[in-house]
């Protein structure tokens, strides 16, 4: 994202072109939802991005709500250009685009159901980090919600001392790519030299590996930016409170994440209001980022479940697991490990749900449907206690769920993004146009769920090809026109399509079809 003072740098060296799923209406609806908040109806809504950059993360925002309006704003007038003509040949004409200065923005704008600042905020000047607050206090209309991302202490502790290390023999003359390179040599002979062996010498080494895999304009506008300012979320939120906005959560939400911790650390924060709870969570967690919600003070939040907390909710797995290990006739737990996490839940109501969820993926059900199926599901045994007393154990379920959602393991909508991934593939298959648009310059591009999605060359080709207007034999003409021109192109698997058989080239584009269909890229 483009930060206000610093278009000059932008106009250099564009920001990276990424789309944030955890930034979509949709996903902003059904959190708030969760805490027990009423916000706008993502159908129709009004959005507004700070620091919209080339439009990737706000576009495809528009083209998945086609009644919904949004506005993006940004600084640097080369990204607005690009985040115009991405809108104009993508054909999305709900989207406003503006070069402006977030200072520039008052309550003549209007209202916005929905505002998104990510990247902003610890890149900008006091000024501009109290003018997003006082946009959120008077641009977020009553019942709206407002996602603020930020650098937080104590991780970024670790990465700023990397950062002034690397800043240590750049020139602020220099131009942005010389700044990078001089930045990652002097990274480089910091990895190479220190001795991995004391605690110093592994947090170096793991902080050098993750930004060397960073692009070069992601290091200069983020660590190598002259404004870099990390706060404790504690601050944050004192700042926030000067303005009547209170914490409804965080995108990266779990209910109750204390549970994560060992007992005795649960034991100890869990009865702590809600801001200690978090802060000490950092403290624990080591935590270095934030993709913070905030609404109006007013509002009345809900922060125990209840039985009816994920009613008219649709869920479903983010990831395929296998139904048929989970045994509803054991009183064996059912077990996950994610990351630095793991889950258990020994309740078969709980073990029932995550079997019909298994069974039904990539599809979802509504919660109503889930609990009853998984009812439906349990030996007579088992299914008893819940039919004796049914808010019980659909309090006990949703709980679960909520764990699940912190987990990244399940997906829970209101308005679920419309899903392709059973039906069978059509003979003229289409992708978005915003996908197609972005294929043509890139090789990450965004799907139906508002993920990134990193493609191969056939790949990329392809979905800049699926118009909805070309059948099987077309689509294999042009890969025969493309790999003429380039005999190089080839597949992930290391098919080369110079000199490729038709049916080899048929073979492939079923397989590239159905990676498509599975990455949620095809659309009716």
């Amino acid at each position: 994202m483009t930060h206000t003072g610093s278009e000059n740098s932008y106009e250099l060296l564009a920001y990276p072109n990424w789309t944030h799923q955890g930034t979509h209406p949709r996903q902003l609806e059904a959190l708030t939802r969760l805490f027990g908040m009423r916000p706008a109806d993502v159908t129709c809504c009004n959005v507004l991005e700070i620091g919209c950059a080339a439009g990737w993360n706000l576009v495809p925002m528009a083209q998945s709500l086609p009644a919904s309006t949004f506005m993006g704003i940004d600084s640097s007038s080369s990204q607005i250009a690009e985040a115009r003509k991405l809108a104009t040949e993508a054909g999305i004409g709900n989207v406003r685009l503006e070069q402006s200065d977030i200072l520039d923005v008052d309550e003549t704008w209007g209202q916005f159901d929905y505002i998104i600042c990510h990247g902003i905020y610890s890149w900008v000047p006091l000024q501009v980090r109290e003018k997003i607050f006082d946009i959120c206090r008077h641009n977020l209309s009553a019942d709206g919600v407002a996602l603020v991302s930020y650098n937080v202490y104590p991780g970024w502790h670790f990465h700023g001392m990397i950062r002034d290390m690397m800043l240590y023999d750049v020139s602020s003359d220099a131009d942005p790519m010389a700044q990078v390179n001089q930045a990652r040599t002097t990274l480089d002979f910091l990895a190479q030299n220190c001795s991995p062996g004391n605690s110093y010498g592994t947090i170096l080494n793991h902080e050098a590996e993750q930004i060397k895999a960073r692009p070069d304009a992601q290091i200069f506008h983020e660590h190598l930016a002259k404004v870099n300012h990390p706060v404790y979320f504690h601050q944050f939120i004192a700042q926030a409170d000067q303005f009547d906005l209170q914490y409804v959560a965080d995108e990266q939400f779990s209910h109750m994440p204390s549970q994560f911790l060992p007992k005795k650390a649960h034991e100890a924060v869990v009865n702590l209001d809600i801001i200690k709870q978090e802060q000490y969570l950092d403290f624990l967690l080591n935590r270095s980022f934030r993709r913070t919600l905030l609404c109006h003070v007013p509002q009345a939040l809900q922060r125990e479940p209840h039985a009816d907390t994920m009613s008219g909710f649709y869920v479903a797995l983010a990831m395929p697991i296998e139904a048929a290990k989970i045994n509803l006739d054991s009183d064996d737990p059912i077990r996950f490990k994610i990351g630095e996490l793991a889950l258990s839940n020994v309740e078969p109501i709980v073990k029932a749900a995550t079997r019909c969820l298994a069974s039904s993926w990539p599809e979802g059900l509504l919660f109503e449907d889930l609990y009853s199926a998984a009812l439906k599901a349990l030996p007579s045994a088992k299914r008893v206690g819940y039919e004796h007393d049914e808010a019980a154990g659909r309090k006990m379920l949703a709980v679960a769920l909520l764990m699940y959602r912190g987990a990244a393991l399940v997906h829970a909508w209101l308005h679920p993004p419309p899903d392709l991934v059973g039906l069978p593939l059509p003979e003229r298959p289409k992708a978005s146009s915003v996908a197609r648009v972005q294929a043509r310059q890139s090789n990450a591009v965004s799907n139906s769920r508002h993920q990134q999605v990193k493609l191969d060359d056939v790949e990329r080709l392809v979905v800049a090809l699926l118009d909805g207007r070309q059948d099987r034999p077309e689509l294999i003409k042009n890969l025969q026109d493309a790999a003429a021109s380039d005999p190089t192109l080839g597949t992930r698997d290391g098919d080369i399509l110079q000199g490729a058989s038709d049916e080899k080239l048929s073979r492939i584009l079923a397989d590239v079809l159905l990676r498509l269909r599975e990455s949620g890229l095809l659309v009716v």
